[in-house]
Order: structure tokens, then C-alpha cells, then sequence
């Protein structure tokens, strides 16, 4: 319901043209009061430098509360005044867009159309739950896209949503299971199953193993195990190149944190993937960030810290050009790069009380009661040889923030 700004009457949207319907309160008037050529009563109000800064809705143009009740948002990576809308009203724009578009056109239920990144958060919840409804109700018997919609869903509550929660996680478990439930359904059904169709099963074991290893309950690393195992092996048997890798660091992961193990393989499996994700991907996507982030994460465990620390910016670089300060995958960025770049090494010594060479620590070491640690100021290269130190520190001393 709107108001006509001739007969000031509040009218369903049927009583307006789709012109009149887009246009501000004070200047939209119903069709009985074009016809009848009535002058518009209405006024704008006294205008603000606050209001007129206001967001507006890039599809209806308004910027007030949609028939739902549903404010403008601006879930994406774009800045300034472009890029907010209604939630309803991007669900409209997809709705239109997807059956109509072409090979290689981005996908609109995923998509903004205008920083094209990625939605996020909330918006990025709302278009995926709405497009698997979207896809049940047009395309029921089209199997693989109905799959695709759940795949999105998952998606949008794994990786695309900061700071999940309990009921979110749950969520995702269940819209994981589900697809490998399709799937079997259609091997028992004798439905021809696609190699896209078997991406999905692959991915779907994958997200249910990381959410295990998310809890970081050691006694329930072997499930984890097992699903990236069921993962590699799908992968496998479809030549998945990408997921095969991906598996492969996943299992390497998990072996780490279950037995201790910490190798050169693993950190190449990292590199792999992050190397993987910037050749299909591009250096902007939030995926590619986010692997790049792994990597210089596993770079720090395993002694690199320099490297880390060049990657860290290089990704802060990236991440603060595509998407802004304000994005949430930069503020990550920038708190994981804070956190990980304490510059400090230890000064080991043997039982004769001489001491050894300086070793760089890793985020591990920093947890070691008994290191005595001096803060780095400077070094010779990478190998930390040769280095100047300030110290000792005691652990109170080194700050993590």
C-alpha cells in the first residue's frame, strides 16, 4: 500500500502504473487521479543533509520500507550511495533475470549487478532461500538445478555469512545432508547423475567434514576425516581436479590437528589450492581472499612468518581495492593479519647454557610457558641467522591485537 499524493489516499499497488508506483511519496499519483487531472497535494518535507543522504532502493527507487516492512540493505561490495535495495526487490530483479539470461551472464541469485561480487550476510541468506523456491516451483523436474539452489543455500550459510550461529550451523548440516540425500534418491531411481551433479556430492561431504572440524572437538576428528575421505573418493572417481585438492589439504588438515602433524605437504596443498582458486576465480572473489588467508596461516605455523606477513598485505590490498574498509572479508583481513603478525622469536639454549640459533615462531610457540621471547626489529632474511632483538619478553609482554 502507498499513499497518492492528489487524493492523499493510501491504494494498493494495483491502483498505480509501474511509473507512478517507483516515484517518491510527494510525487506519485494513482491512475483515477491522472485521469481526472488532479494537482498534487502533497509536499516534500523540509529536506536534511541526514535525509538526503539517505539509501535508496537501485530497482524502486524508494527509500522507505518495502510491503514487508523490509528496509533497504547493501550486502555487497559496493560503496558510496550505489548498491542498496530492498531484499524483496532483488528477489524480483533475479526472479526476471535468471530464465532469461545468457551462457556466461553472472548469476543474479548470487550476484550483484553492479560491483559484481558476491551478496553477503543477510542478503546473501535471503536470495539463496528464495531461490531454491524459486527452482522447485519452475523447474521441478530439472534435477541438477534443483541441486544447484540447495548448493547456493549451503553456500550462503558456510561461506558467504559472518559470524554464524548455533541455528544457522544446524541449518547448514541439514541443507548438506539433504543434497546427498538427492542424490542417492536419484541413483535409486536409475536419474542419470551429471559430473555437476556429483561437484555438489563432493562438496556437500566436504562442508560437512570443515563444520566438524570447526567444533574443534579432537574426538570427533574422525568423522571429519571420513567425510573429506567420501569426498577425495567422489572427486576422484569424476576427475573433479579443483575438489581432489581440495580434499586432499582438507585430510592433511585434519591428520594435523588428530596426530600432531604438521609437513611440508601440507603446506603445499594450501598453496595448491590458493593457487587454484586465483587461476578460476580471480584475485577479488571472497573465496580466493579466503584461501589466500589459509595459506598465509599455514605459512606462520610452519615458521614462514615473512611470507605470511607479504601475503597478508597483499590480500588487505586486494580485499580494501574490490570491496572497500567496510567490507566484512577486509575487516577480516586486517583482525587475522593483526593477529598473526606478532613479530617475536625465541632464543633456544642447549644444556650447556649456550645459546642456539634464533628461530622465528610460529602462532603455536607463542603458547610455550617456558620460551623466553624477544621482539624482532630486524633481520639479515629469512632464514633469521642473523637478527636484532629487544628483550626478553615475558608471554604478558607480546600482544596478539
Amino acid at each position: 500500500m502507498k499513499i497518492c499524493a492528489a487524493c492523499c489516499t493510501e491504494l494498493p499497488q494495483s491502483n498505480f502504473s509501474k511509473k507512478q508506483w517507483k516515484l517518491k511519496q510527494y510525487e506519485r499519483r494513482c491512475t483515477d487521479c491522472i485521469h481526472a487531472n488532479r494537482e498534487l497535494q502533497l509536499k516534500p518535507p523540509p529536506r536534511t543533509i541526514k535525509e538526503e543522504d539517505k539509501p535508496t532502493c537501485y530497482i524502486c527507487l524508494d527509500d522507505g520500507p518495502d510491503e514487508s516492512d523490509g528496509e533497504v540493505v547493501r550486502n555487497c561490495s559496493c560503496r558510496g550511495s550505489a548498491g542498496f535495495v530492498h531484499p524483496s526487490c532483488a528477489v524480483k530483479y533475479a526472479e526476471q533475470k535468471y530464465d532469461n539470461r545468457k551462457q556466461g551472464d553472472e548469476d543474479p541469485w548470487r550476484i550483484c549487478p553492479n560491483c559484481h561480487q558476491d551478496y553477503i550476510d543477510e542478503l546473501a541468506l535471503h536470495l539463496a532461500k528464495m531461490f531454491v523456491s524459486f527452482i522447485e516451483k519452475n523447474h521441478p523436474h530439472n534435477h541438477t538445478l534443483i541441486l544447484r539452489a540447495h548448493v547456493t543455500r549451503l553456500e550462503s550459510l558456510t561461506t558467504k555469512i559472518h559470524n554464524r550461529s548455533y541455528t544457522q550451523t544446524k541449518e547448514a548440516e541439514q541443507v548438506a545432508n539433504s543434497i546427498l540425500h538427492k542424490v542417492g534418491q536419484m541413483n535409486l531411481r536409475q536419474i542419470p547423475i551429471t559430473y555437476q551433479d556429483r561437484v555438489y556430492e563432493a562438496y556437500a561431504y566436504e562442508i560437512l567434514g570443515c563444520m566438524i572440524v570447526e567444533e574443534e572437538v579432537k574426538r570427533k576428528l574422525p568423522n571429519a576425516l571420513r567425510y573429506f575421505e567420501k569426498s577425495l573418493e567422489v572427486s576422484t572417481a569424476n576427475n573433479f581436479e579443483h575438489g581432489i585438492l581440495r580434499a586432499k589439504g582438507l585430510i592433511r588438515m585434519a591428520n594435523s590437528k588428530l596426530f600432531g602433524q604438521v609437513n611440508d605437504d601440507s603446506l603445499k596443498s594450501h598453496k595448491l589450492m590458493y593457487e587454484q582458486r586465483l587461476k578460476w576465480s580471480g584475485e577479488s572473489h571472497n573465496d580466493t581472499i579466503k584461501s589466500g588467508m589459509h595459506y598465509a596461516k599455514e605459512l606462520k605455523c610452519n615458521h614462514f612468518g615473512v611470507k605470511a606477513e607479504r601475503l597478508f598485505i597483499e590480500l588487505y590490498g586486494i580485499s580494501a581495492r574490490y570491496h572497500g574498509l567496510d567490507h566484512e572479508v577486509t575487516k577480516d583481513v586486517s583482525s587475522k593479519r593483526a593477529h598473526y603478525m606478532v613479530r617475536v622469536v625465541s632464543v633456544p639454549s642447549n644444556e650447556a647454557g649456550r645459546f642456539q640459533s634464533t628461530r622465528a615462531l610460529s602462532t603455536q610457540d607463542y603458547y610455550n610457558d617456558n620460551a623466553v621471547f624477544y621482539q624482532l626489529r630486524q633481520y639479515n632474511d629469512e632464514s633469521f641467522e642473523r637478527c636484532v632483538v629487544k628483550g626478553p619478553l615475558l608471554y604478558s609482554d607480546i600482544s596478539f591485537q
